[in-house]
């Protein structure tokens, strides 16, 4: 009986290495991934800096709408007097 449990336990014990060896290795995989993706992405300061000109361009665009809504009803008082 002392045999079949030391067996057994050898079992487990070698299925729980091989599951813990399998998680590192995905482990180091994703990491060598997120590795790569970070390596290509643009830095903090330069996404800022894209947001802030995102922004600019936004409020520009909204500047010529209401400049161009202003003109279309000068243009319309013109047309009708």
């Amino acid at each position: 009986r002392t045999a079949e449990q030391r067996r057994k336990q050898a079992e487990e014990a070698a299925l729980a290495e091989q599951s813990a060896s399998t998680a590192v290795t995905t482990t180091r995989r994703r990491h060598g991934e997120l590795v790569e993706t970070l390596a290509g992405a643009p830095s903090a300061e330069a996404v800022t800096e894209q947001l802030a000109r995102v922004a600019e361009l936004e409020q520009a665009a909204k500047k010529a709408d209401a400049d161009l809504r202003t003109a279309r009803a000068a243009a319309k008082q013109a047309a009708d007097a």
